[in-house]
């Protein structure tokens, strides 16, 4: 079952008008689905596009200067993709909560925010 996202998630996120947790999940999804990516990729070629205009510069905050893009912030982790690894997670730091049938889950705080409450499920194949 291919993983897909609702387009207005994309365009959100290649707008910079998505919540920091809805752009890291779709940065998540893109890392591992190349559908996604193309379709990542082409929203933000027509955000460039609608945007390249003098007087719109600077309107959109960029999202990428939200996430750490450092080499030494993205790491190697066996667990999580490039877009949680550069928030500083890693498959060893703080505990899973089990929740029933074997699902196991955390609260990401830095990705919470009013009406947001970002989770993070590891659930076994």
């Amino acid at each position: 079952m291919a993983i897909t996202l609702p387009d207005e998630w994309i365009m959100d996120h290649a707008s910079g008008a998505a919540p920091m947790a809805v752009r890291v999940l779709v940065a998540c999804a893109a890392e591992i689905n190349p559908a996604i990516r193309n379709n990542v990729e082409l929203a933000e070629q027509i955000g460039h596009t609608v945007f390249a205009e003098e007087s719109w510069r600077g309107a959109v905050p960029d999202p990428a200067e939200a996430i750490a893009t450092s080499d030494a912030a993205r790491g190697t982790d066996p667990i999580f993709p490039k877009a949680l690894a550069q928030l500083g997670f890693e498959a060893g730091t703080a505990p899973w909560r089990s929740r029933l049938g074997g699902v196991q889950g955390r609260k990401i705080n830095r990705l919470s925010e009013p009406g947001v409450d970002a989770r993070i499920l590891k659930i076994q194949p």
